[in-house]
């Protein structure tokens, strides 16, 4: 797979929680990414993979878990809690690009990911 190693991680995180979450069949590509990530648990050993898995899939999660009410149209009425949830999917959207380039500049496989300053997610 020509995937970044930060992205990997990320993108399988996302996938099981699709799975999870989701009536729908992500196995295959569930598949593709753990293998991957089991290719990269060998080319660099030294490295705590499990933590960053678990890390990427806890605060994906989270970005799901703020954005539902969100997609459902739930907070259409209420725009302080919608205000304060977009402020804290920003946040933790930064979380997760530091996740990703931190696997990126450990393993230098994949492209850091860098936001402009005035860029909604800094």
């Amino acid at each position: 797979m020509n995937v970044g190693a930060g992205d990997v991680v990320d993108r399988l995180g996302i996938v099981r929680l699709k799975m999870e979450r989701f009536e729908g069949n992500s196995s295959l590509e569930y598949e593709a990414y753990k293998n991957t990530l089991d290719e990269l648990k060998i080319k660099y050993p030294n490295l705590d993979w499990d933590l960053f898995f678990d890390l990427s899939y806890r605060v994906n999660g989270l970005v799901w878990d703020l954005e539902s009410a969100l997609r459902k149209g739930q907070l259409d009425n209420d725009l302080v809690e919608t205000g304060k949830r977009a402020i804290m999917i920003r946040k933790i959207n930064g979380v997760r690009v530091g996740i990703k380039n931190l696997i990126n500049g450990l393993t230098g496989e994949g492209f850091m990911e860098v936001k402009n300053k005035d860029h909604i997610s800094k």
